[in-house]
């Protein structure tokens, strides 16, 4: 059962890091060019994966999908 765990965690562990890579990318792209309505539906889409719907709904708005 000890290494099902540790698996499991792990794998939560890569997740969460992919998730702050690609957030952080897509804020690098919006530093860029902050009307680049995908890289803001991007991380709306990001965030309602998280679970953070009400944050998402803000970015969902700025690029025009609300």
């Amino acid at each position: 059962m000890t290494d099902e765990w540790s698996n499991y965690f792990h794998l939560q562990y890569l997740c969460d890091l992919h998730f702050i890579q690609a957030y952080s990318h897509y804020l690098d792209a919006l530093n860029i060019k902050p009307t680049f309505a995908n890289a803001w539906n991007n991380i709306a889409g990001l965030l309602m994966q998280w679970g953070d719907f009400n944050k998402a709904a803000v970015y969902y708005k700025v690029c025009g999908l609300h």
